[in-house]
């Protein structure tokens, strides 16, 4: 545009190519600008809740009953994960507005490691490896694989061991990873595979997810993934977040 810079108005900004209508838009009153939110939102909202404090309630006692019988059977308490997690954390994933998401399965040979086909193809002793950006990711490793434990870890190699609800907890809270000095060191992998109380997922950068880069794991993370991944019982789950399909879900990444 600079062989044009003698037509424009400096002063102003006004570009005498562009018509007037265009380059400066209507704009909304004060009382358009409050009501907009409230119209738009609030219907949304309305329908929504619902299904959240039913998945939450419905996850809640999913948790209960899954901790119950594994005490009893590991068999019939893993069984029991796969046939209410995935149904209560899409209650939820409805709830804070996830409609929709897909699974796309990558060449796991090239990985190294275990393909994730279903939850059932994961039992109580394996592990599966996650980024992690917000409570949604939570919800969607519910949804596809039922783990029953996710494993939190920070960058100084602590790491904390919670079931669904005590994650989503902790997705939620205001600063994720900042633990004080009486929370653990991060297992090692042979504890966690003979504990057989999984699967597991372990968030293993020690962030959550910028979304620019790979973030390097903690040093005691790298030991716990390379001795889970020549155990033959790892898996890794990319979540990957696009405006277009909301959001999708890719397997191994």
């Amino acid at each position: 545009m600079e062989k044009y810079t003698a037509f424009a108005d400096p002063s102003s900004g006004v570009n005498p190519f562009i018509p007037f209508w265009l380059a400066n838009p209507p704009r909304d009153s004060k009382g358009v600008k409050l009501l907009r939110p409230l119209l738009l939102c609030l219907p949304l909202v309305v329908l929504r809740l619902p299904f959240l404090i039913l998945g939450m309630l419905l996850l809640a006692v999913s948790q209960l009953l899954v901790t119950v019988f594994t005490l009893l059977s590991a068999p019939v308490g893993r069984g029991l994960a796969c046939l209410l997690y995935p149904v209560s954390a899409k209650l939820v994933l409805l709830g804070v507005g996830v409609v929709r998401y897909h699974k796309d399965l990558a060449d796991s040979r090239r990985l190294k490691i275990r393909p994730i086909v279903d939850p059932a193809s994961f039992g109580s002793s394996d592990i599966i490896l996650s980024n992690y950006q917000s409570l949604t990711d939570v919800l969607l490793l519910l949804a596809c694989w039922a783990p029953r434990k996710f494993i939190f870890v920070n960058s100084a190699g602590q790491a904390r061991i919670l079931g669904p609800i005590g994650a989503l907890l902790e997705a939620c809270s205001k600063n994720p990873g900042q633990w004080g000095p009486q929370v653990a060191g991060l297992p090692d992998a042979e504890q966690i595979l003979d504990e057989g109380a999984g699967p597991y997922v372990i968030f293993a950068e020690g962030a959550r997810t910028n979304g620019t880069g790979i973030l390097r794991f903690p040093k005691k993370v790298d030991a716990f993934v390379e001795a889970a991944r020549k155990s033959g019982r790892l898996g890794a789950a990319g979540i990957h977040y696009s405006s277009k399909n909301n959001c999708g879900h890719y397997s191994p990444s």
